[in-house]
């Protein structure tokens, strides 16, 4: 009867640990969570943002088609295209350093605002709550995060070369000055949204996201991989902007 009663103990324990390992795990799965934005760039077009407390992953959706990834702890940046099946790969120094296109395009801006230059508000934005700057001329909102990795709010403000705030930037919009690159109008005082997100998600966050593919071929720089080859072939001049070169640009 003790032996029973003893064998009954143990496996209420056995049961009770499995239980145990088993939330533990689910209700860490569960706080792996991950934040998709939908936005466009003025130059780059459409693009998805992933982010999470662990990675990151910006995947071109218009004609440039490049994806780029990051993830703890090194957060060494990675850029690759599917269709020429090429990669290139930097630190996350020596990319913040240059972005993924070239000043010439459009000036990096600080990526901290001076806050006794801006009024602050707390505002909705597709349901979430979100905090706007704002100055003649410019508007920034942001998505403020508690657990968004400062590594990855650096790549975020190399990419777009737009201030980040300490936040995810959901637009942001200035006056221009200077000439276009393109047209070579005048635009001083236009009003330009060099970034607006359309749709915000919260989704699961796989560890696969932020990891690039293996057998691709790695490339002679950032901007070959950034542009491809089909957008090389459309224009010689169109490469010329990804010249990875500090001055220069709109402002």
């Amino acid at each position: 009867m003790e032996v029973k009663r003893s064998t009954c103990l143990w496996l209420v324990v056995i049961v009770f640990c499995f239980g145990w390992i088993v939330f533990q795990c689910s209700s860490a799965y569960a706080s792996e969570r991950a934040i998709e934005l939908d936005q466009v760039h003025t130059f780059m077009g459409r693009g998805q943002l992933i982010v999470s407390a662990k990675g990151i992953r910006l995947e071109n959706k218009d004609k440039l088609k490049y994806t780029l990834v990051a993830k703890a702890p090194d957060w060494r940046v990675t850029i690759y295209r599917d269709d020429d099946k090429t990669y290139f790969s930097e630190s996350l120094s020596e990319f913040v350093s240059t972005g993924l296109f070239s000043g010439f395009v459009l000036l990096q801006k600080e990526r901290l605002l001076k806050a006794s230059n801006f009024t602050k508000s707390s505002i909705k934005f597709l349901g979430r709550d979100a905090v706007s700057w704002t100055r003649p001329h410019q508007t920034l909102k942001c998505l403020m995060v508690t657990n968004l990795a400062p590594e990855a709010e650096k790549i975020i403000w190399a990419a777009y070369k737009t201030p980040t705030n300490g936040g995810l930037p959901l637009v942001f919009i200035k006056a221009q000055s200077g000439k276009d690159y393109t047209s070579g109008a005048n635009q001083e005082g236009h009003m330009e949204t060099i970034l607006n997100t359309t749709k915000i998600e919260n989704i699961d966050s796989n560890p696969r996201l932020f990891e690039a593919p293996s057998g691709y071929k790695l490339a002679k720089s950032l901007g070959v991989v950034f542009a491809g080859s089909a957008v090389r072939h459309d224009s010689v001049d169109f490469q010329s902007l990804f010249d990875m070169k500090p001055l220069g640009g709109r402002k």
